[in-house]
């Protein structure tokens, strides 16, 4: 009967179907999380769920989908920083997927900005490995920007939170790494 509890198990299983084995079911999935969080008026889970989706959109290739799910999702952000007067922490989840699409758009110094937002509500909020992906996410704009002296300050950084939470983390972040140098 918890509406909100539903979209965060939701968002789960959606979030594994999309990365673990790219299953179309998953878009479906996540879409419906995000309608339950909505539907619930929990802001938070709706970042949360906002983000697997803006994400499986990007392991899909779907850059104008992730885009518009973003835009979404931070537009009930502004709402809620609006009403309650301090930062829907939360909303660290979607601002390096913003960032990454604009950075693929050529809007460097946009996804910049949203990357180092990110990184500041992100360390607000606490959850270290969102720290880790935001500074992930960073390190690749400031690479596509050739910045690469502060792009390889940034990876040493997100290497150093990723080796402490978990062996996929660190792998994740290495990828990006490299991945950014070609």
């Amino acid at each position: 009967d918890e509406i909100a509890v539903r979209a965060l198990n939701l968002t789960n299983w959606g979030d594994v179907l999309s990365v673990e084995r790219h299953d179309p079911l998953a878009m479906p999935i996540l879409e419906q999380a995000l309608a339950l969080a909505l539907q619930a008026q929990k802001p938070h889970v709706a970042m949360i769920a906002a983000a697997a989706l803006a994400s499986a959109h990007l392991g899909a290739g779907r850059l104008r989908a992730l885009h518009r799910v973003c835009l979404e999702a931070l537009a009930i952000a502004e709402d809620y920083q609006k009403h309650y007067q301090r930062p829907l922490s939360a909303a660290a989840s979607v601002y390096p997927l913003l960032a990454r699409v604009l950075a693929e758009w050529g809007e460097n110094e946009n996804a910049v900005q949203l990357a180092r937002k990110a990184l500041l509500l992100s360390e607000r909020w606490g959850q270290y490995d969102n720290d880790v992906i935001s500074l992930d996410y960073l390190g690749r704009i400031l690479a596509f920007g050739n910045d690469w002296e502060q792009a390889r300050q940034v990876f040493q950084r997100a290497d150093s939170g990723a080796q402490k939470m978990s062996p996929w983390l660190w792998q994740m972040t290495a990828i990006f790494t490299l991945d950014s140098r070609a």
